[in-house]
């Protein structure tokens, strides 16, 4: 075979070549690695390509803090809802009571009544008796209201 030395010298200057950008590609692709296990927040590259998740985290978040901020004005409003309710039930329990002992009051007080003008003057000390107990059942009365 014949050898050219205008070919062979091609040839060893584009080897020479490709050597060169290999080693180049190379030392760049290390620098690379280097910077993207040290310091990865400082690569071009790395911010680019973590973009698009670090959006879709952003909104992801965004939606579970509106949700749970409406989770928690639901739950407010239904303790506030049946706190009142409570609060409701409690002043009519409370009115009934009072509606019972005044009535109970009133009913003793008419039958004492009753038993003064029927028994005249012998009843005189039974009246007296029942009206201290009346005053007691108004003490009892207004302890139990307040």
């Amino acid at each position: 075979m014949r050898s050219f030395p205008f070919y062979s010298g091609f040839s060893m200057t584009l080897n020479s070549r490709s050597g060169r950008y290999f080693h180049d590609s190379i030392s760049r692709l290390l620098g690379t690695s280097v910077q993207l296990s040290l310091r990865p927040e400082t690569s071009s590259m790395y911010n680019l390509k973590l973009l698009p998740l670090s959006i879709e985290r952003s909104a992801v978040l965004a939606q579970y803090e509106n949700e749970e901020r409406y989770a928690n004005e639901c739950v407010q409003t239904a303790y506030e809802e049946e706190r009142d309710r409570v609060e409701e039930e409690w002043k009519k329990g409370r009115d009934r009571v009072r509606e019972r002992l005044l009535e109970g009051i009133e009913e003793r007080r008419r039958k004492a009544r009753e038993e003064k003008e029927g028994e005249g003057a012998t009843g005189g000390q039974y009246f007296a008796t029942l009206i201290k107990c009346s005053h007691l059942d108004d003490v009892v009365l207004y302890r139990c209201i307040t």
